[in-house]
């Protein structure tokens, strides 16, 4: 009966620091949301001024491209919490919101590397892609054109597996 008792208090004490444990996961993930939550009103408000003052300046475009591949980057990095796809087409939305204004935020992230695109890239060797392959892991700076133009080259890393 004693061990039968001692056993039981061994299990409790495991689960309850399971327990506490996955409690502080998922205050950590709920905190991560709210962070994203809190760039992605950020960025509503940015783009309410802008709608509203009929015209953006281009510097404000790229402060907002920045932020918009910091935040598709975070977000490619981050496990399916709740939250995660009104923020994917709140990106969505403030691309479009810019596209009025004929602004188009390249997209790389995630994307095959092909010899000769426009952009100043850093090559990382990566054993886990297959041979021969080069992807777009990160973007540092994001191409922006307007009207068809470029006005900012990208600066990306791609991993690459040289074999």
């Amino acid at each position: 009966m004693m061990l039968f008792s001692i056993l039981m208090m061994a299990a409790a004490i495991t689960y309850g620091q399971r327990s506490h444990r996955l409690k502080r996961e998922m205050d950590e993930k709920q905190s991560k949301l709210r962070e994203k939550e809190e760039e992605n009103e950020n960025l509503k408000s940015m783009m309410r001024v802008i709608s509203q003052s009929r015209g953006v300046s281009e510097s404000t475009v790229l402060a907002i491209a920045g932020e918009l591949t910091r935040m598709e980057f975070n977000l490619m990095h981050m496990d399916d919490v709740p939250g995660r796809k009104q923020l994917t087409r709140a990106i969505e939305r403030i691309k479009l919101t810019l596209q009025t204004e004929n602004y188009v935020i390249v997209p790389m992230l995630g994307q095959p590397y092909q010899v000769g695109m426009m952009a100043n890239a850093m090559f990382v060797p990566d054993d886990t892609l297959p041979p021969g392959t080069s992807i777009i892991s990160k973007v540092n700076v994001t191409q922006v054109n307007h009207y068809g133009k470029m006005i900012q080259a990208a600066n990306i890393t791609v991993s690459t597996n040289a074999q």
